[in-house]
């Protein structure tokens, strides 16, 4: 009878420890199991798009007395950065076979002079490259021109200026409306080309040592002694542009940081129409511990995972899922695209805790195979589990550096900002506007249901 009493017990344990085992393997079992058991998995790898060929490269200089200051700082290092730059695009590809240069001001003049004559001088504004009208800059004429080139062959322009916009006969009472002229003129000069043509603005520094020129006509130019800003700006079709921003270290901002003495940052602006059907999915299965779970049917293939299950007894808990998201298509650079606060989430009960490239992380076997052509991969974090759906979508806005580059007071009072640029704000907002005021570049919906 005790013999019985014990092997009764016995199975009883064993019974319960397997109802256990069960459900804390179940997770496990269906990240093992897939349509095809037996499979083999690949390692992670990026799925990336043909690189555009650049077949010519065309440097406008803008040629006027504002420009050769930045030559005459000390320790300036204008024309090292330059070629720095030169130096990043020869390297994006074998060999770009032209390089012409021209210098820019009232007109359009070319100059007589090769890649290895300009990187090998000592200064950038030579005698021969003084030409022309050096007190007015006509951006209509430049901003056709670097147009112009970008449609054709397949080209790369490259302007480098102050952009300090003036006309004549204004006084100091008009700085706004000036900088709306200036506005006006960007969007109708770019609207045109924007649906073919993608835009990159760098913002650099140098040290100046010379004559500023206020863009008030009624005040006189002064002497300074001190850092400025100037803008290197790279006007190409959407593929080039979208090369030149996915390239290793263009994108890297710390990198151009540490190897441009005055680097400071930068903004794309593209069509924003063509991001609006990216691939996404979700990867349930790599976040520990694991508290969601795909359907079968959307396990199969090359499914993305939308929709994720949760069982009753995790229901008002907290955890967190991974998202993949492929950004190839995307003209952005990483550090807008891996900023956290450039992203909105319909819900408080989603945040965003992390956004890192698929090669940070080890996956799931069955999460791996659904990354196909996904970049970066963002953690999830879910508060108050229970059915509901979370639309993130990544902003479309023009980051603060930008408004703080502005003034429109520079060059009264004798005193003009290390940092700023007349009317550089409304030559962003007048660019922005020629690309298309979209307020969102993508939306992605996933919904947590109850299994």
């Amino acid at each position: 009878m005790k013999l019985n009493k014990i092997i009764i017990s016995i199975g009883l344990i064993i019974t319960a420890l397997a109802i256990i085992a069960y459900y804390n393997n179940q997770n496990k079992s269906e990240i093992e199991s897939s349509d095809k058991p037996n499979e083999p998995v690949n390692e992670i790898s990026i799925t990336t798009q043909q690189d555009a060929i650049i077949n010519n490269i065309t440097v406008f200089l803008e040629n006027s007395g504002s420009m050769f200051s930045y030559e005459r700082g000390a320790n300036n290092y204008f024309r090292t950065d330059i070629n720095k730059l030169f130096d990043l695009l020869n390297d994006t590809q074998e060999k770009i076979p032209e390089w012409n240069f021209l210098a820019v001001n009232s007109d359009i003049h070319e100059l007589d002079i090769n890649l290895n004559h300009f990187t090998d001088g000592n200064i950038v504004y030579t005698q021969d490259v003084r030409i022309g009208e050096m007190t007015q800059t006509d951006f209509s004429i430049i901003f056709e021109r670097t147009l112009q080139n970008a449609n054709n062959n397949d080209g790369l322009s490259i302007l480098i200026s102050d952009l300090i916009y003036s006309t004549q006969n204004q006084d100091n009472n008009g700085a706004e409306s000036v900088a709306a002229s200036f506005e006006s003129l960007v969007k109708r000069e770019f609207r045109e080309s924007s649906k073919e043509t993608a835009i990159i603005v760098m913002k650099m520094n140098s040290p100046y040592r010379g004559n500023y020129y206020p863009n008030f006509s009624d005040l006189p130019s002064f002497p300074i002694d001190q850092n400025r800003p100037y803008y290197i700006l790279l006007i190409g079709k959407n593929s080039i542009i979208n090369s030149l921003v996915k390239s290793k270290k263009l994108n890297n901002y710390e990198v151009l940081k540490n190897e441009f003495s005055g680097f400071e940052d930068y903004f794309v602006f593209f069509n924003p129409d063509k991001t609006s059907n990216i691939y996404y999915t979700a990867l349930p299965y790599s976040s520990k511990p694991v508290l969601f779970s795909a359907s079968k049917e959307t396990l199969k293939g090359n499914n993305p995972i939308k929709s994720l299950f949760f069982r009753s007894n995790i229901a008002n808990s907290n955890g967190s899922f991974y998202l993949a998201i492929d950004f190839m298509g995307i003209s952005m650079f990483n550090n807008y695209l891996n900023n956290i606060t450039n992203y909105s989430i319909s819900t408080n009960n989603f945040s965003i805790d992390s956004i890192a490239s698929v090669t940070d992380l080890s996956l799931a076997q069955l999460d791996k195979r659904k990354l196909l052509t996904c970049t970066n991969i963002l953690q999830i974090n879910v508060s108050n589990i229970h059915e509901m759906a979370m639309i993130l979508k990544l902003k479309n806005k023009m980051p603060d550096w930008i408004y703080n580059t502005s003034s429109l007071t520079d060059g009264i009072d004798n005193t003009v900002g290390t940092n700023t640029t007349f009317g550089f704000e409304y030559f962003m907002k007048g660019l922005r506007s020629a690309y298309g005021v979209k307020d969102d570049l993508f939306s992605i919906n996933i919904n947590l249901k109850q299994d």
